[in-house]
């Protein structure tokens, strides 16, 4: 069995290969970390890992986008808490001795 050599992720060789896979299918990042791993002989997964620990910090104009909008992929720009809520869902509503009661769901980024 032999070893493989570590891989400098921030070498400007890995960064043009990963940079061209990306660029090829924006909007599907499972294939081009495939494609990544094909050019690299390395895995899938140590390709996924090292996007979403390293690279992908190293890519902030990587967007997605149509004729109509451009916006920036949430799954590579870091979350962060707020106080308000994404999403609401009321749950239920009843009246209780003359007042309206409701139960809401709400839903927050993390």
């Amino acid at each position: 069995m032999s070893k493989r050599n570590p891989i400098k992720w921030t070498s400007p060789e890995v960064m043009q290969i990963v940079s061209e896979e990306i660029q090829k299918s924006p909007g599907n990042l499972s294939s081009a970390f495939r494609q990544i791993s094909v050019k690299m002989n390395s895995t899938e997964s140590a390709i996924t890992q090292a996007w979403y620990k390293t690279l992908r910090n190293k890519f902030s104009q990587f967007h997605t986008g149509s004729n109509q909008v451009v916006l920036s992929n949430t799954k590579n720009v870091p979350r962060k808490a707020n106080n308000a809520p994404i999403h609401e869902k009321i749950l239920s509503s009843a009246v209780y001795d003359g007042m309206r009661v409701v139960t809401i769901k709400q839903y927050y980024a993390v």
